[in-house]
């Protein structure tokens, strides 16, 4: 599989291949990492904030092979992430939205038989 389809099908399966639900398993790699809600009902903003750097920070660790924490508090000369380039993918990010979400697994999907194994 080329790379950039690897990458698609990880980050935004349902808007590059919105024919193909069985890709949305792959969504799962956004929800991977830390959730954290001792904050989570008294300030959201700080919340959503910290919830989409983690996303960046992972997201950037798994395909770019670099770190971008640095640039959420300012720019270093030769940094390959500036500031603006780390705030730009916090707002790609800004849609996403974790905790404990309920979904149902109808016979025809493909996790079917994988569902009834693991319950």
């Amino acid at each position: 599989m080329p790379w950039d389809h690897f990458i698609r099908e990880q980050l935004a399966p349902e808007v590059f291949y919105p024919a193909q639900s069985h890709l949305r398993a792959g969504l799962g790699f956004l929800s991977a990492g830390p959730l954290e809600l001792s904050r989570a009902g008294t300030a959201p903003v700080t919340f959503d904030y910290l919830d989409r750097d983690d996303i960046v920070t992972q997201t950037m660790a798994a395909f770019v092979s670099t770190t971008a924490n640095c640039a959420r508090c300012h720019t270093h000369k030769f940094d390959p992430v500036s500031q603006a380039d780390y705030y730009s993918l916090q707002a790609v990010f800004a849609g996403v939205g974790k905790g404990d979400l309920e979904f149902e697994i109808t016979p025809s999907s493909p996790f079917a038989k994988t569902a009834s194994i693991v319950a």
